[in-house]
C-alpha cells in the first residue's frame, strides 16, 4: 500500500500536478507546450466539474451557507422466486415487514447561525412507529426519542468535558463541543489550496528540464477513425530523477507547518472536532500535524527502498487545439530489499466535438512477484459516448490471482434525459452488471433500472425516484432465482429565509450537567418505561414482531 501511495505521488507530480505551472513559461518549447496542455486540461475538467455541482441544490446551500431543509423519504418491496415453500414462509415476515415500512430523513441547517437540526423516522403501516430528534447550536445538543421520552435531553457544549468525566473519571477527550467545527477549515479553503498548488507546481515545473519532455508530430486515429497530424508530447523520467523529484516535494512538506495543519483539519473532519486521536484517526486519517509529519518523513524512508525499474515515462496527444486526447503513462517500481513490486500501465482517449465524444480508458495493475513465478494481474477497461441527451458505457474487469482468473465480468451503463421541459427534468439510467463466477457455478446478472423526475424554481427542487434492482442467478445445478427489489425515493429541498428552532425550557427538557443522582436515576427509570409502553403497548409493534417470537 506504501508504494501505490508513492506511485499515486508520481501521478499527481507528473500528470494532474502541472496545473498551476504555466505561468512560469517564457518560451513555447516541448515542456512549456506539455505543461501548458496540462494546465488547460485540469481547468477544463474544474469547470465540468463545476457544472455538475451546480446543478445541484444541496451542493449550493452547503458551500454558500444559506439555510436549507432537505425531506427524504424511502421506501419499498422485494419479491423473491425460486424458494422452496419452507423456505417461502420464513422469509415472507421480512418482506412482509420491508413492504410496510417507510424510513425518513429530515434535516434543517443554518451554518453561519450555527444551527442544526436533523429528524429519522420509521414508519409501519403507514403510521410513525420510531423517531428520532436531534438538534444542535453553539450552545448545547439535544436529543429526543419521543416514543420512549416526550422530553429531550440537552447538553451544554462546555460542559462535555465534565460530564463525561463523572460518568468516567479517566475520560480524556475534549472539553467542549461545537457540531459545526466539523465545516470550518483552515480557512480560506479555495485560496488557500491554489496558493499551496502554485507553490508545489511551480517547484515541480522547476525541477524538469527541458531534454526531459520530447515532441514528435504522428498520425493519429481518432475514436471516429480519422487519421489526423497531432502532436505527441513525451516526458520520461529515470529512477533517479523520479525519486529525486519526490524526495524534493516529500522534504518541502514535512517542513511546512501551514501545510501539514491544512491537510489535517480538510482531509480529516474528526481532526476538526478535537476529538482524541484513537477516534480522530478512526479511519486511518493524519489526526495531527504531527502524526502527518511523520507520515511524510516514513514516506521519504520507503522512497528510498524504492526502483523505478526503467524510470517513468508518460506521453499525451494534444489536437490542434491544445486539449489532451491521449495518454499513455507506463512503470515499474520494486521493493530493492524484497524484490516485489508492481508493474502499472494506463491508457485513455477522448475526443469531443460539439459537445458529443467518444472515449476510453484501459488500467492494469501487475503484482511481481520475487520469483515472479506467478501471474497476478488486474485490468479494467471502459468505452463511453455521449452527447447533450445520453451518455453510455461499456466496462469490463479481470482479476488474476496466482495464476489463476478469480474473477471477471463487464458492466453496461446508460444514461438518458428522457424529457425536458422548463424546470422540469426526467432521468432514466439503466446498469447491467454480469460478473464471471468462480468454477462457473453460478450465471449472475443484475440490472439497475432508476427513472428520477425532478422540478425546480430556484430555491426549491423536489425529485421522485423509481428504481428498480433484479439479480437472476443460474446455478449450474438446482432451481434458478430471481430476486426483484422496487425502491420509491421522494426528496425535497428548500432554501428558507427565516427556519424556526425548538426552544428548551424546564418543561420540555431536561439539562444533563446540572443532574443530581437521584436525577439521573429518575432519567434511567423514565427510559425504561418508556422502552416497555413501546415494546408492549404498541399495537403496530407487536404486530410487526410476532412472526419473530
Amino acid at each position: 500500500m506504501k508504494k501505490i501511495i508513492i506511485e499515486a505521488a508520481v501521478l499527481a507530480v507528473c500528470a494532474g500536478g502541472t496545473a498551476y505551472a504555466y505561468q512560469y513559461f517564457v518560451e513555447e518549447n516541448p515542456k512549456n507546450a506539455y505543461f501548458k496542455a496540462e494546465a488547460e486540461q485540469f481547468d477544463r475538467t474544474k469547470r465540468q466539474m463545476g457544472e455538475v455541482l451546480k446543478t445541484d441544490l444541496l451542493y449550493t446551500n452547503m458551500k454558500t451557507g444559506i439555510p436549507f431543509h432537505q425531506k427524504l423519504q424511502l421506501s419499498g418491496k422485494v419479491k423473491v422466486d425460486g424458494m422452496d415453500a419452507a423456505t417461502e414462509q420464513q422469509m415472507q415476515p421480512v418482506l412482509d415487514l420491508l413492504e410496510k415500512s417507510a424510513l425518513r430523513f429530515e434535516q434543517t441547517m443554518d451554518e453561519p447561525n450555527a444551527h442544526y437540526q436533523l429528524k429519522l423516522g420509521w414508519d409501519y403501516n403507514q403510521k410513525e412507529l420510531l423517531s428520532v430528534e436531534a438538534y444542535t447550536d453553539s450552545k448545547l445538543t439535544a436529543l429526543k426519542v419521543p416514543q420512549l421520552l416526550p422530553s429531550y435531553v440537552t447538553l451544554q457544549n462546555d460542559k462535555v468535558g465534565a460530564f463525561a468525566k463523572k460518568l468516567d473519571p479517566s475520560y480524556e477527550g475534549p472539553e467542549a463541543f461545537n457540531f459545526f467545527d466539523y465545516f470550518k477549515t483552515a480557512g480560506g479553503q479555495e485560496e488557500d489550496l491554489k496558493a499551496y498548488a502554485k507553490d508545489y507546481f511551480k517547484l515541480i515545473y522547476e525541477n524538469i528540464r527541458d531534454d526531459q519532455v520530447t515532441f514528435q508530430k504522428i498520425d493519429y486515429t481518432t475514436p471516429y477513425g480519422e487519421t489526423q497530424k497531432l502532436r505527441e508530447y513525451t516526458l520520461t523520467l529515470s529512477d533517479s530523477e523520479v525519486k529525486g523529484t519526490l524526495e524534493l516535494l516529500l522534504s518541502k512538506a514535512e517542513t511546512d507547518d501551514k501545510l501539514l495543519d491544512f491537510i489535517v483539519k480538510n482531509a480529516n473532519p474528526a481532526a476538526r472536532l478535537n476529538l482524541p486521536a484513537a477516534a480522530a484517526n478512526g479511519a486511518s486519517l493524519p489526526a495531527s500535524s504531527e502524526e502527518l509529519k511523520q507520515a511524510f518523513s516514513k514516506m521519504k524512508e520507503e522512497l528510498a527502498k524504492t526502483a523505478f525499474t526503467g524510470g517513468f515515462q508518460m506521453k499525451v496527444v494534444t489536437d490542434k487545439d491544445g486539449r489532451i486526447v491521449d495518454r499513455k503513462i507506463n512503470t515499474v517500481f520494486t521493493d530493492t530489499e524484497t524484490k516485489e513490486g508492481i508493474e502499472l500501465a494506463y491508457a485513455s482517449s477522448q475526443w469531443e466535438d460539439k459537445g458529443a465524444g467518444k472515449g476510453s480508458f484501459a488500467a492494469s495493475i501487475k503484482p511481481i512477484a520475487k520469483d515472479n513465478s506467478k501471474e497476478n494481474l488486474l485490468t479494467l477497461t471502459d468505452t463511453y459516448t455521449y452527447d447533450s441527451k445520453a451518455a453510455d458505457h461499456a466496462l469490463e474487469w479481470k482479476l488474476v490471482s496466482e495464476g489463476e482468473e478469480e474473477t471477471s465480468g463487464k458492466a453496461d451503463y446508460h444514461r438518458e434525459k428522457a424529457e425536458e421541459a422548463a424546470g422540469k427534468l426526467t432521468v432514466k439510467q439503466t446498469v447491467k452488471v454480469s460478473p464471471k463466477l468462480e468454477d462457473d457455478q453460478y450465471a449472475l446478472t443484475a440490472n439497475l433500472n432508476t427513472t428520477k423526475t425532478g422540478s425546480e424554481d430556484g430555491k426549491k427542487t423536489s425529485t421522485d425516484s423509481a428504481v428498480e434492482i433484479t439479480v437472476d442467478s443460474k446455478p449450474a445445478a438446482g432451481p434458478a432465482g430471481k430476486v426483484n427489489v422496487n425502491l420509491a425515493i421522494n426528496q425535497e429541498m428548500e432554501q428558507l429565509s427565516n427556519p424556526s428552532w425548538p426552544e428548551f425550557t424546564a418543561a420540555n427538557s431536561r439539562e444533563l450537567s446540572t443532574m443530581t443522582e437521584e436525577d439521573m436515576a429518575q432519567l434511567q427509570n423514565d427510559l425504561m418505561g418508556g422502552v416497555y409502553k413501546l415494546l408492549f403497548s404498541n399495537e403496530d409493534l407487536l404486530e410487526l414482531l410476532a412472526p419473530f417470537m
